[in-house]
């Protein structure tokens, strides 16, 4: 009887109801494709802090059972100190300046939140782009997407 109680503790122990959040998000700026929303970038500030959440949609298009496309996305949770959103931008759009715009062995890798993160040029047809990777996803910005992103 006694194991049976303990049993009981523990396997309830195990989840725990928290209230939902009540933080209001702001929208720094939004990259979206038909309905679609190819990446986002909001904030909120607290008593400490501006709180940072860029949303991406990987680029890696999946298929389920049924042959149908199944959309990833992934999220960077960041904090707002010294101006980490500010360098990030430059640190992407470096990549479309003058002089590293024909630079193809140009990379950046760094961390963001407690992401690693690589950048890198990416060929496409259509103009220059870079891609922003993780360890398990990636995503391509065009110079406007990004512009649209940071709300410049």
């Amino acid at each position: 009887m006694l194991l049976s109680i303990l049993f009981n503790l523990v396997s309830f122990g195990q989840m725990q109801e928290l209230e939902t959040s009540k933080t209001n998000w702001t929208t720094v700026g939004e990259i979206k494709w038909l309905a679609n929303t190819k990446a986002s970038l909001k904030y909120f500030v607290s008593k400490t802090d501006t709180t940072y959440l860029l949303y991406m949609q990987d680029e890696e298009k999946l298929k389920n059972n049924r042959d149908m496309t199944v959309t990833k996305h992934f999220s960077i949770r960041f904090n707002g100190i010294g101006n980490t959103t500010g360098n990030l931008y430059n640190l992407l759009t470096s990549f479309f300046a003058d002089e590293n715009r024909k630079n193809k062995k140009l990379e950046k890798i760094f961390t963001l939140g407690n992401e690693m993160v690589h950048v890198q040029h990416y060929p496409k047809l259509t103009g220059h782009a870079i891609m922003f990777s993780t360890k398990e996803n990636h995503i391509v910005f065009t110079q406007k997407e990004l512009k649209k992103l940071f709300g410049k």
